[in-house]
């Protein structure tokens, strides 16, 4: 048997443990804070750990997060609720994220609003981001994904609406 120890810096929710203005990341949380502000974010991921990380990252430049672990869920919460943006998995057992997004452009078609879909998966090829965007969804990021890259996609789909 072996042992691990390992050590990892905490989060801090502030502005002051953001890195110096300089930095990408500073950069991205300073264009975003206004913009993600109250967006109500919906993610669809059967991973629980995704779904934890997505939520933390998302929250700490306050947007507001619904994080659901199954289609038949988000299908569920979005009979009552239309979030500003969904990011979705596409490989998920009993429904996949096409089903999803095929729900979901039916409800936009209903309620007048194209709600901007970002497939977030593991299938990183060519064919599957040409299947993913012919699908409906607006944008293909592959996990694990950088997190500057993922707010900026956010911020390219709704900065113009909210």
């Amino acid at each position: 048997g072996a042992t691990f120890t390992v050590r990892l810096p905490v989060l801090k929710n502030n502005l002051s443990a953001m890195p110096q203005e300089g930095n990408s990341t500073a950069s991205i949380a300073k264009k975003t804070t206004g913009v993600l502000e109250k967006l109500q974010i919906l993610v669809v991921d059967d991973e629980p750990d995704t779904r934890k990380f997505l939520t933390l990252l998302l929250e700490s430049h306050n947007a507001k997060v619904q994080a659901i672990e199954s289609v038949a869920a988000a299908i569920y919460y979005l009979d009552d609720t239309t979030p500003d943006l969904i990011l979705s998995d596409l490989g998920m057992p009993e429904q996949d994220g096409y089903e999803l997004i095929r729900y979901v452009r039916s409800l936009s078609s209903q309620r007048g609003k194209n709600i901007p879909v970002i497939a977030l998966t593991a299938y990183a090829t060519a064919s599957t981001e040409q299947q993913v965007l012919k699908a409906g969804f607006q944008k293909h990021l592959t996990k694990p994904t950088d997190c500057d890259k993922l707010i900026s996609a956010i911020v390219s789909l709704v900065g113009n609406q909210k």
